[in-house]
């Protein structure tokens, strides 16, 4: 396994090779794509921006600001800073960061942050405050990350004409005995979420909240949570939308829907822990899967060698038409494959994904289970890792990498990212002395890639991001 492409990675360009959890839940930007796959900028001449425009932390190209690009579209030598800063779309009533603004380029609602993402916003000039957000108490639990995501695998969204719809998308919730549409994003990080279906919070005919009678519990902040990295006490399932799970204490809230004592005595064994089945993942959104990363991590996160370069694809996972060919298969991979801890795509194992209909396997591997089904090592988050600098006691699965065996000074760690090693060849060892010995292309090499510090030389990164830059806003 191995590559990663500085676009996709939260770093400036004097920026160390590290990707900072974001403290936000980054947010698709859900505009209509035309027959070429792009968005519209309408407040911006209709300029034409990539389908995937800020939807996650990163670098995105700018096709038309004349801060970024010139006439032909082309990165500037003398572009402003923030041409090259990483930034996402978040939702301003959960966000609770200084930077977060309202974008200039889109008459839909949309707000971003470079914060979030580890970067600096150069970008502002005047600040839009958000309107329309619960105030609620926000207090996250150190211990326990807000999910990022509902699901679409497992919960697909629906057209609506529903107020709260979410971009006319909606998802089917069984409430009370009954089916209603909920927001397509509900439950999506930390907030007082609507309930247009159950009668203790709305009217449920028309979805509209409660101005009397409305109980307390409905205006309580939640988040879907990751169940396999929760310590949350009050963690329970989802009975709207089964495989998912919940927790109020995550936000800093209480559960007084006293939904506890219905659920499970084991959470983390009806949910198949430690491997949690991941979030929806589609070529058309390729990449770690949402939510997928831990709390923490012990290592730096790496990029590949040079001698495992982008090239050009035109595969349906490509970013800004590049991808990374896995020889071992033969075959192109996603760019940012592995470059950070998450659960990443496999669009050429038939272990993880339905090759022919380029969707991962809908269920894990359970029972006797073992064909059309993801296998453990799947559904596990992992990343590159340096041999010569992870020190650290816990992480003892470095491996090498067998998917770039042209590139073999590429070694990953399930550990690094909480996750279990289930997919390295039981004969695969890992010498410590030869790897990190002069020849080694890493950290102890003069002209080494990365450093201890996780710093990367200016030239390099500006090579790795002229290669490929994703192309959002």
């Amino acid at each position: 396994m191995a590559f990663v492409l500085f676009a996709f990675l939260q770093v400036g360009l004097a920026g160390a090779v590290s990707t900072p959890t974001a403290p936000c839940t980054c947010i698709e930007n859900s505009l209509p794509k035309d027959s070429a796959k792009k968005i519209t900028a309408d407040l911006k001449g209709d300029g034409k921006l990539g389908r995937h425009y800020g939807d996650t932390c990163g670098v995105h190209q700018e096709t038309f600001a004349t801060a970024c690009v010139d006439s032909d579209g082309n990165p500037k030598s003398d572009a402003d800073d923030w041409c090259s800063e990483p930034w996402c779309w978040v939702d301003p009533c959960t966000c609770k960061l200084d930077d977060v603004e309202r974008s200039s380029y889109f008459s839909a609602e949309l707000y971003y942050s470079f914060s979030n993402c580890g970067g600096t916003d150069t970008y502002t000039t005047v600040s839009t405050a958000a309107s329309n957000c619960s105030d609620y108490n926000y207090t996250p639990l150190s211990s326990c990350l807000p999910r990022m995501t509902n699901d679409d695998a497992l919960h697909e969204p629906v057209t609506c004409t529903e107020d709260w719809g979410v971009f006319g998308k909606c998802k089917l919730a069984t409430v009370e005995g009954a089916e209603y549409k909920y927001p397509a994003n509900y439950g999506e990080g930390c907030a007082i979420h609507p309930e247009p279906g159950h009668s203790a919070c709305s009217n449920t005919s028309t979805g509209t909240p409660l101005t009397v009678g409305r109980q307390a519990w409905c205006d309580d902040a939640w988040s879907w949570v990751n169940p396999c990295e929760c310590e949350a006490s009050d963690m329970a399932v989802s009975f709207y939308f089964p495989g998912l799970y919940y927790s109020y204490s995550v936000c800093g809230a209480t559960d007084r829907r006293n939904t506890t004592a219905t659920q499970p005595a084991d959470i983390t064994e009806s949910a198949g822990c430690p491997s949690p089945a991941p979030p929806s993942a589609t070529v058309e959104s390729p990449g770690n899967y949402p939510g997928s990363a831990p709390v923490d991590q012990k290592c730096m996160c790496l990029a590949l060698p040079g001698d495992v370069p982008a090239e050009d694809c035109t595969e349906d996972w490509a970013q800004s038409g590049k991808c990374v060919n896995a020889t071992s298969f033969p075959g192109w991979y996603p760019p940012n494959y592995g470059t950070e801890c998450g659960v990443h795509m496999e669009p050429l194992s038939a272990d993880c994904f339905d090759v022919e209909n380029n969707r991962p396997w809908p269920s894990p591997c359970r029972g006797d289970a073992t064909e059309k089904c993801r296998k453990a090592w799947c559904d596990s988050p992992w990343c590159y890792v340096d041999p010569c600098t992870c020190n650290d006691t816990s992480i003892t699965d470095i491996a090498p990498s067998s998917y770039f065996p042209h590139a073999p000074n590429v070694y990953y760690s399930y550990a690094n990212c909480k996750g279990v090693d289930t997919f390295t060849a039981a004969n695969t060892t890992f010498d410590k002395d030869e790897a990190c010995s002069d020849e080694y292309g890493g950290s102890s090499s003069d002209d080494a890639k990365t450093d201890s510090s996780g710093a990367t030389s200016s030239a390099e990164i500006t090579s790795a991001l002229a290669a490929v830059v994703l192309a959002m806003w």
